[in-house]
C-alpha cells in the first residue's frame, strides 16, 4: 500500500510492540511498523498476519485494535483488506489506499471508453460515411472547370477532339471524367465549333452518339445536368448559326428521346434538368424531326407512361406559340404507323393528352387545344368532330374562352 507521511512522536507503546515482536517473536527481520493517520486510526504493518498468538495478545494490550482492542478481526484479515502487494490493511487504512485504485480503475477502462465510443460509429458508420460522401460530391462538383471558349481552326484536330471526348464518355469513365468532357464540348460551342463539318459529323459518329443514352440515364443528377445542358448550348447555336438541319439529326434521335425518358425518372434534379433541355430543343430548332421525336410519345396509345406524354406535351405547347404558321403546315411528319401532315400530328397528339388518366396530362393537352386553335381556328369544327364526347368535355371545360376567341376570329 502507498506509504503516508507517519507522525512525529509515535505513541510508546508502539515501540515496545515493535521490541517484543522481535523479542519474542523471534522475527527480527521484520520491517518496522508503518504509523500513518487515516481517519484518526492507525496503520497495520505492511506484511501477513502474525501466526503467534503472544503477538495478538501483545496487539490487543498495545491498544492497536479497532474499536477498543478487537485485535482478533486484526488479525483474521478479510481478503479485501489484503493490498495488492500482499500487505495488511486495517479497516479504517484501507480508504486511504482506495482512492489510488479506484483511480486506477477509472484510468484502465480506456478500453471499455474506446468499445463505448467505437460502438456507435460501427451502429451509425454508414450515416457518417453517406454525409462524408455527400460532402466529397459537393466539393467534387465545384472543383469541375468552368466553360470556357475552345477554338480548333484545323478540321482535321477537331476530329481527334471528339474521338478523345467520346472515350471520355464511356460510361465505364468516373463522373467526374464525363462532366469535364462534356463542359468542353460545351467550350467549343462557345468557340465556334458549330459551323465545322467535322465537329457535325463527329456528334453523329457511333462512338460518340452511343454514349448519350447512359449520360442521360446516369444516377448522378450532375451528370444528367451537363448533359442537358450541352444539348441546350448546342441547339440555341445551331438556330443563331442557321445550322439546325446539320444538327436536327442528332437533337432528334439521339438527345430527345433520352431526354424525356429522363423526365420520368424520381430524382427532382434530373427532371428538372431533361424538361429545361427538351423544351429548349422544342423552342430553338424549328424542324419536322423534332415535331416527330416531341409528338410520337405522346399520339402512340401504346405509351402508358402520363409523366413522359405531360413534358412531351408542354413542350408541344411551346412549339405551338414560337413555331411559324408555314412551318407547322409544310412538309410531312413520319410517325410510327403512318404518314401524316404537321397539324395532324398535332391533332392526334392533343387527343392522347385529353384522354389521359392524370389530371395533370389533360391540362397540358387543354393547354395544346387551346394554342392549336389560336393558330389554326378553321381546323376547328373539323378537329372537334374527330374528339369523342369525354375529350370534347375536358377541352371545352379549359378552353372556353379560347374556344370564343376562336370563334369570333373565324367569323370575322
Amino acid at each position: 500500500a502507498p506509504e503516508q507521511a507517519a507522525p512525529a512522536d509515535p505513541p510508546p507503546q508502539d515501540k515496545q510492540s515493535e521490541g517484543g515482536e522481535e523479542k519474542d517473536g523471534g522475527e527480527g527481520d521484520t520491517p518496522p511498523v508503518e504509523v500513518s493517520k487515516a481517519g484518526g486510526e492507525e496503520a497495520a504493518p505492511e506484511q501477513a498476519a502474525p501466526a503467534d498468538p503472544a503477538l495478538e495478545d501483545e496487539k490487543s494490550e498495545g491498544g492497536e485494535g479497532k474499536d477498543g482492542g478487537d485485535g482478533d478481526k486484526e488479525v483474521e484479515v478479510p481478503s479485501k483488506f489484503v493490498g495488492a502487494d500482499g500487505a495488511i490493511l486495517e479497516d479504517g487504512a484501507t480508504e486511504s489506499p482506495a482512492p489510488p485504485a479506484a483511480a486506477l480503475e477509472q484510468d484502465t477502462p480506456p478500453a471499455a471508453a474506446l468499445e463505448q465510443d467505437s460502438s456507435p460509429v460501427k451502429k451509425g458508420g454508414g450515416k457518417g460515411k453517406e454525409e462524408k460522401g455527400k460532402g466529397e460530391k459537393d466539393d467534387l462538383e465545384d472543383d469541375l472547370p468552368e466553360v470556357t471558349e475552345v477554338r480548333i481552326a484545323s478540321e482535321t484536330k477537331m476530329a481527334s477532339e471528339l474521338k478523345q471526348i467520346a472515350a471520355h464518355l464511356n460510361k465505364n469513365q468516373p463522373w467526374k471524367t464525363r462532366a469535364i468532357a462534356l463542359r468542353r464540348l460545351r467550350g467549343m460551342i462557345l468557340g465556334g465549333a458549330i459551323t465545322s463539318l467535322a465537329f457535325s459529323k463527329g456528334l453523329l459518329a457511333k462512338d460518340l452518339s452511343d454514349q448519350i443514352p447512359h449520360l442521360f440515364s446516369e444516377l448522378r443528377s450532375q451528370v444528367v445536368k451537363e448533359a442537358s445542358d450541352f444539348a441546350t448550348d448546342l441547339a440555341a447555336a445551331a438556330a443563331a448559326a442557321d445550322q439546325v438541319k446539320v444538327f436536327d439529326t442528332f437533337c432528334s434521335e439521339c438527345v430527345l428521346p433520352e431526354a424525356l425518358k429522363a423526365t420520368t425518372r424520381a430524382n427532382p434534379v434530373i427532371v428538372a434538368s431533361a424538361d429545361a433541355c427538351v423544351k429548349s430543343i422544342a423552342k430553338e430548332m424549328h424542324a419536322l424531326r423534332i415535331l416527330r421525336a416531341i409528338i410520337e410519345p405522346i399520339a402512340d396509345a401504346q405509351v402508358a407512361n402520363s409523366k413522359l406524354r405531360l413534358h412531351a406535351g408542354e413542350a408541344l405547347r411551346i412549339i405551338l406559340e414560337v413555331w411559324t404558321e408555314a412551318r407547322l403546315k409544310s412538309g410531312l411528319v413520319t410517325m410510327v404507323r403512318d404518314t401524316v401532315s404537321p397539324t395532324q400530328a398535332i391533332e392526334m397528339a392533343i387527343k392522347q393528352c385529353l384522354s389521359d388518366s392524370k389530371t395533370d396530362t389533360r391540362q397540358a393537352g387543354k393547354d395544346c387545344h387551346d394554342k392549336y386553335l389560336e393558330r389554326f381556328p378553321a381546323r376547328r369544327k373539323d378537329f372537334h368532330a374527330l374528339l369523342t364526347k369525354q375529350q370534347l368535355r375536358t377541352a371545352l371545360a379549359a378552353g372556353a374562352a379560347g374556344a370564343a376567341a376562336g370563334t369570333t376570329a373565324a367569323a370575322a
